[in-house]
Formats: structure tokens, C-alpha cells, sequence
């Protein structure tokens, strides 16, 4: 029975879809949705028509100079007012936005004409009027998918916990940004990239767009959870899920984040290696230094021996045919081997006086 009342509620919010589908296109080829959301058999007035047409000029118009988002009103008369809002994606320039807004209003006179109430989702934009003030109301109906038919999974489907959670702090992230919108890559199962993207309405408040946001992600179990590429729509937000990157100007939020990351944790590496280097070459001409002093101080060691005054007092002792001297007593009696005491060279060398002797 549980499972029976699952599939009925499932078949009805399908149907649901498809119906909002018909009332607005149902051509896969179209990049862009609409719905023309009155239903009623009587076409606006002239004068409403002609307050909706000054409307769809002035959007257009603001939209040029704008930071993305605008709304306006035209009309005294309260019975033919009309409201009219649109926002531009927080990745595009001014030029694009204005664009934009230019052709979503004249698609909405060509596929709404006779109606008093229509919203367009545009690639960059959404364009919304109404003969009600709707200006600062979360508005979640009506809701309408779009994604890639040729994309389908033969699996269960990717949209799992993991991108689940992904898309929730997406959505956690893009709700408190002054623009309402957030864009963000990850990979799936750690070898497919895939690509998160969220916007808000800006005349309604934080709160509101992460209830907007997170309704959405909900629907994805009914009609996109075995799709690769996705997107759903609403008055007051939008959410996309593509394989392939559709941020303009390389707007990223995670990214750059990761990319800057790396960026330090490479200089982090030279930093720490170029220190280690440089402690391992004074380390090096310490010790070398230190073993050259040491050798010097062995080879005195071993010089020194051969002119001991107890060396020499035993070799006198041994040979007294030939008596040694020690060299300090030799180098003051000749005054450093001076040519004062110079008597002349013989077979053996250089002989000098030294206190009446010969050497």
C-alpha cells in the first residue's frame, strides 16, 4: 500500500509537470521556458496592454545601467497595473544582461500575448509580470524542468548523498551572497566533474531563498534523478546541474578557493625545501671546516715530537760522537739563522757560528 501511494504521488506531480510543460513548450530544442500563468478567455484591456508594453520598455531599459536586478510598475489605475521584475544571472556583464531582458520580453508578447500574467527563464535572465503586486513574495509555483533527454543514466541514478549534500551547501552559500547566487564544481565518485548553480529573486530575503532553493532540490527525486543534466525553474529561484562548465567570465566559487589553495601550498613546499637546503650547506661547510682544523692540529702533533727537549737529551745521551740540540736553542744562538753569524757553505749546507761553536 505504501508503495502504491508513492507511485500515485509520483504520477500525479509528473503529470503535474507535464501539464505546466503544455501550457508553456515543449520543445526540448528551445533554450529557454516560459508559462503564461492566467488562464483566463478574456484578452487585457488596451490600456493594460499599453501599460505592460511601457513596462517590458522601461525592464529593457534599466537593465542596461543595472547591477542585475529591477522592478518596476506601470499604470495609475489599479484595475490596469501592471508589476514587472527581472534579475540577470550574478555571472553575466551589463551588456549580456541587457540583452537579455530584451528578447525574454519581446518572447514573452510573441508566446503570452493575450495574458496578464507570464514569467520567462532565459539562459542569463528571468523576466516576470503580473496584474498583481507580487514584489517581495516568495512565489515557488509554478515549478518547470528542463534537462537532457539524451543524457539519461541506465543506473539508479548519480544524483547521490554526496552531490545531495554538495547542492545543499551550494544552496547554504549562494542564499547569503548580496547577489542571491552561487556557482560551485565537483566531481562524482572522484572522476566526473560536474557543475552546481543557484539563484534567488533579490526582492525576497535570505531565508526565503534557501527555502526556495532547497523545495527545488526536492523535486530532483521526481523528475531529474536519472539525469546527467538538469535544471528547474521558478518565480522566485533557479537551480542548474550540467557536466559541462556554462560559468561566464570563469566565475567559480570552489574553485578559485582550490585553486589559490594550491598556490600556497606549492610556495609553502619551495619555502620549506629552500630552508632545508640552506641548513644543509652550513651544516656541510661547518663540518669541513671543523675537520680541516682538526687535521691542521694532528699534523702539529705529529711535527712537534721532533724538536722536544726530551727527545733530544736521549738522542744526546745515545750519540755522544754526535750531539743534537734542540731548534729553539739553535734559532736564538744564530739569531734566526742571521748572515751575521754566516761563517760560509759546506758539503752538507750552511755553516754558522754560535757562541764560538760551528754548525
Amino acid at each position: 500500500m505504501h508503495h502504491l501511494w508513492l507511485f500515485t504521488i509520483k504520477f500525479i506531480y509528473l503529470f503535474y509537470f507535464a501539464a505546466s510543460e503544455n501550457n508553456s513548450n515543449t520543445q526540448e530544442l528551445l533554450d529557454y521556458r516560459y508559462a503564461c500563468l492566467d488562464q483566463s478567455s478574456v484578452a487585457p484591456s488596451t490600456t493594460y496592454q499599453t501599460n505592460l508594453n511601457n513596462l517590458m520598455s522601461s525592464l529593457s531599459s534599466d537593465s542596461a545601467t543595472s547591477n542585475g536586478f529591477g522592478n518596476r510598475t506601470s499604470g495609475s489605475d489599479q484595475n490596469n497595473k501592471v508589476y514587472g521584475l527581472y534579475f540577470c544571472r550574478g555571472d553575466v556583464n551589463t551588456s549580456l544582461c541587457h540583452s537579455c531582458v530584451q528578447n525574454s520580453s519581446r518572447l514573452l508578447g510573441q508566446h503570452c500575448p493575450n495574458n496578464a500574467s507570464a514569467v520567462l527563464w532565459y539562459p542569463f535572465c528571468l523576466v516576470r509580470y503580473s496584474n498583481n503586486n507580487f514584489f517581495g513574495n516568495l512565489t515557488m509555483r509554478p515549478r518547470i524542468p528542463m534537462f537532457d533527454a539524451k543524457q539519461n543514466l541506465t543506473s539508479a541514478g548519480e544524483f547521490d548523498s554526496d552531490a545531495r549534500i554538495l547542492m545543499n551547501g551550494l544552496i547554504q552559500m549562494g542564499s547569503q551572497t548580496d547577489l542571491m547566487f552561487g556557482t560551485h564544481m565537483f566531481n562524482i565518485n572522484g572522476t566526473q566533474s560536474r557543475y552546481g548553480w543557484v539563484q534567488c529573486s533579490r526582492d525576497i530575503t535570505n531565508e526565503e531563498c534557501r527555502t526556495c532553493l532547497s523545495n527545488l532540490l526536492e523535486d530532483v527525486e521526481n523528475c531529474c534523478m536519472q539525469k546527467k543534466v538538469w535544471r528547474i525553474f521558478s518565480p522566485s529561484c533557479i537551480m542548474m546541474y550540467e557536466t559541462q562548465p556554462f560559468f561566464v567570465n570563469g566565475t567559480i566559487s570552489e574553485p578559485a578557493k582550490e585553486k589559490d589553495d594550491s598556490r600556497s601550498w606549492i610556495i609553502i613546499v619551495i619555502v620549506v625545501i629552500g630552508i632545508a637546503v640552506a641548513a644543509l650547506l652550513a651544516f656541510s661547510a661547518y663540518y669541513f671546516r671543523c675537520l680541516k682544523r682538526k687535521k691542521e692540529r694532528n699534523s702539529m702533533q705529529i711535527l712537534s715530537p721532533m724538536f722536544s727537549q726530551d727527545q733530544t737529551d736521549i738522542e744526546e745521551t745515545r750519540h755522544t760522537d754526535l750531539p743534537m740540540m734542540p731548534l729553539s736553542t739553535i734559532l736564538k744562538s744564530t739569531n734566526n739563522f742571521s748572515d751575521e753569524y754566516k761563517l760560509g757553505k759546506g758539503g752538507f749546507g750552511t755553516v754558522y757560528k754560535m757562541e764560538g761553536k760551528l754548525l
